[in-house]
């Protein structure tokens, strides 16, 4: 199945790239998520872009939900919008675990399971 360059996970909610760039697919959640990254077609959530211009420190962290220890380091993570919390997490497997993730005006932003604000819980 199709894989996406911001992360481990096969299959999906996935989009076309800019160009057929980074394996011509990448995940809906991951291009809204990774700050980097966004779509040249907004309205549709098509043609996925940024992927290229990701932070390469945003690559080294270890994602904390992944179930293969393989893939922590595999694609790049977002880290807790909580203050100074380090926790990271590739945006698909915090979708996956149900953590509170929200497209807001001034960013998207995710929590981990710690620190997930009331209004979202």
């Amino acid at each position: 199945s199709l894989g996406c360059p911001g992360c481990p996970r096969k299959g999906g909610a996935l989009k076309r790239t800019r160009d057929g760039e980074w394996g011509g697919w990448a995940h809906v959640v991951c291009t809204l998520f990774l700050p980097e990254t966004g779509f040249l077609e907004p309205e549709a959530l098509d043609r996925a872009d940024g992927f290229g211009l990701i932070d390469p420190a945003r690559k080294r962290l270890r994602c904390h939900l992944c179930p293969e220890a393989a893939d922590r380091r595999v694609g790049a993570k977002i880290q807790c919008a909580h203050g100074r919390c380090l926790k990271a997490f590739h945006p698909t497997c915090g979708m996956a675990r149900g953590l509170a993730m929200r497209i807001t005006e001034g960013g998207n932003v995710g929590y981990c399971e710690r620190h997930t604000p009331r209004e979202f819980a």
